[in-house]
C-alpha cells in the first residue's frame, strides 16, 4: 500500500515537472522585447535568468511566463527552472537566443543603381522597368517596407512591401521598381520612390538613410521632339 502510494506521487511529479520551453532557439533584432513560457503547472514558482543580452530585471518575473528586451549583441541563453510548494526544484530548461545589431536600409550605392534619364517612348512603344536595389543591413528578416512613390503630376501614394524571408542573412537586397511614362510635354517629368520606414520581423525599427542620395531613387523623362509640317516630295 505504501509502495503504491510512493510510486504514485513519484509518477505526479514526474508528470508535473516536465515541460518544454516553447519558444525555439532563435535570433532577435537588438532592443526588441520578446516573451518566453513553459508550460505552467499549479503550485510552482519560476525563477528565470539570461546569461547577458538584457538590463531587465527578471527577479519579480516567477510566472511560467516572462518578458525581456535584448539590448546588446551576442549570443546568450535564456534559461528557467520551478521551484514546488514543497521546495523540490524542477529540470533546468535552457534556449539559446542570437541577438543581432541594429537594423539600418538604404538604396544600393551603385553606378547602376543610380537615378535614369530617358527619352519618351514613341507611341505604342513598350515602357521601361527600372529596377532599383534596396539593401538591409542588420536586424531580422523579413522586413516590412513602407515607401512613397510620386507621380508626374506631384500625387505621392503610400506603399508597403515585404522583402525577404525567415531565416534570410542579411546584408539582404530586395528591389522596387519605376516604369517610364510617355511624356507629351516640352519639358522633363519625373516620377520617385523614397524609403520612409521599415521594420524588422520581430518589430524592431530599421533606421531609414536621411541621405536623400541613398533613400531616394527617380526616372527622368525627357519631352518628346516634334515633326512640324507635312511630308513634302519634290
Amino acid at each position: 500500500m505504501k509502495l503504491t502510494k510512493i510510486f504514485g506521487l513519484l509518477f505526479i511529479s514526474l508528470i508535473a515537472f516536465v515541460g518544454t520551453v516553447n519558444a525555439q532557439d532563435q535570433t532577435v533584432t537588438i532592443n526588441t522585447s520578446h516573451t518566453y513560457n513553459v508550460d505552467p503547472v499549479a503550485g510552482v514558482t519560476y525563477t528565470w535568468a539570461t546569461t547577458g543580452g538584457t538590463s531587465t530585471d527578471l527577479v519579480a518575473q516567477t510566472g511560467n511566463s516572462m518578458t525581456l528586451i535584448w539590448d546588446a549583441p551576442g549570443t546568450f541563453d535564456v534559461t528557467v527552472f520551478g521551484t514546488d510548494a514543497n521546495g523540490c526544484l524542477t529540470e533546468t530548461r535552457t534556449s539559446e537566443i542570437l541577438v543581432v545589431g541594429a537594423s539600418s536600409v538604404m538604396f544600393a550605392n551603385l553606378p547602376a543603381n543610380d537615378a535614369v534619364i530617358s527619352c519618351s517612348p514613341l507611341i505604342g512603344g513598350a515602357l521601361t522597368v527600372s529596377d532599383f536595389d534596396v539593401v538591409f543591413t542588420g536586424g531580422v528578416a523579413p522586413f516590412e517596407l513602407t515607401y512613397e512613390k510620386t507621380a508626374i503630376d506631384g500625387t505621392k501614394s503610400t506603399l508597403v512591401v515585404t522583402m525577404g524571408a525567415a531565416g534570410d542573412a542579411t546584408p539582404l537586397t530586395g528591389q522596387l521598381s519605376i516604369s517610364d511614362f510617355e511624356n507629351l510635354t516640352a519639358g522633363d517629368q519625373t516620377v520617385s520612390i523614397q524609403l520612409i520606414s521599415a521594420t524588422t520581423a520581430d518589430l524592431g525599427i530599421v533606421a531609414v538613410d536621411a541621405d536623400v542620395a541613398n533613400n531616394t531613387r527617380s526616372v527622368t523623362v525627357h519631352g518628346k521632339p516634334t515633326i512640324s509640317g507635312a511630308i513634302t516630295l519634290n
